[in-house]
């Protein structure tokens, strides 16, 4: 215990915690807004912290106040969850002229990475199709997907928790590991900011999609562009050392620290880091009970 507050793990036994939690995301929204930082956080909510704190994929630590019964702040760890959902952030950090250096050093000569950017850039753009098929499926016939992208981009900026920006990377993603026997090669991961103008860069303009094999798709090409490029979370960092094990991470191989929370009246870096740190150490306990590694 530590300044009268306990370190909890949230699970079925004790969650009358998450609607707490959720009051708590509430308080912190509305300072910030208060504070100008609109748009800068997103709450989960009540029901999805529940989801959340109840799968296996996933683990809430709480602090609890011993003489309120309060929540006083809260950590959500993420582990193995679907890949390229929203909170994702191997698709974030997996950009950037570093990032291509990395992914070129993989190939033995331009011409094999050309091919292969070429040839993944294809298969993106057919599980983009899959998915605006599938997402358009859910709404009334006649609907255009480019209006229900418009009406996202008006009301939250295709921000993180854009409904229409997680389905179709949900979906995407979903498509091509059914064409990869239940996997999502590293392959997708590589290639998935690439564009048109990328690989007309690439080839010194000689390449036209209009004019090759695959001009079926130039079309959806252009429009996928337009609709990936608004996704604008992009994080980055240059990787101090192991480059590979760096651009390696997926949601298979890593630990995400999704959210900390804590009251605005009662930060503390101490508790941050005991939160965190039982919330990830829970996480590696579940990983290894889990799995059978040496």
């Amino acid at each position: 215990m530590i300044n009268n507050l306990t370190i909890r793990e949230i699970n079925k036994k004790n969650q009358r915690y998450i609607p707490k939690i959720a009051q708590l995301e509430d308080i912190i929204l509305f300072q910030m807004e208060n504070n100008g930082q609109a748009g800068q956080f997103f709450p989960t909510g009540e029901e999805d912290i529940r989801e959340y704190a109840l799968s296996d994929e996933n683990i809430v630590f709480a602090a609890i106040d011993e003489r309120t019964d309060d929540v006083s702040a809260a950590v959500y760890i993420t582990q193995g969850q679907m890949p390229y959902t929203y909170n994702d952030l191997t698709k974030y950090f997996k950009f950037g002229e570093e990032y291509n250096n990395f992914v070129r050093s993989q190939y033995p000569s331009k011409d094999a990475y050309l091919t292969a950017m070429i040839n993944n850039f294809a298969k993106k753009i057919q599980a983009y199709k899959y998915a605006k098929d599938k997402i358009l499926e859910e709404y009334p016939e006649g609907t255009a997907f480019e209006d229900l992208v418009l009406k996202e981009k008006e009301e939250n900026n295709f921000h993180e928790k854009s409904k229409i920006r997680d389905l179709l990377n949900k979906y995407m993603s979903s498509y091509i590991m059914e064409q990869n026997s239940g996997k999502l090669p590293k392959e997708y991961e590589y290639f998935y900011w690439t564009s048109l103008k990328d690989i007309e860069s690439m080839s010194g303009n000689t390449f036209n999609f209009e004019n090759a094999d695959y001009k079926d798709i130039y079309k959806e090409a252009q429009e996928c562009d337009k609709v990936i490029g608004l996704q604008k979370y992009k994080i980055y960092e240059t990787p101090k050392f192991y480059p590979g094990k760096y651009y390696g991470a997926n949601t298979t191989n890593t630990l995400e620290i999704d959210t900390y929370i804590s009251k605005p009246d009662k930060r503390s870096s101490g508790m941050a880091r005991i939160i965190v740190y039982e919330g990830l150490k829970r996480a590696l306990e579940k990983y290894f009970a889990d799995n059978d590694v040496v």
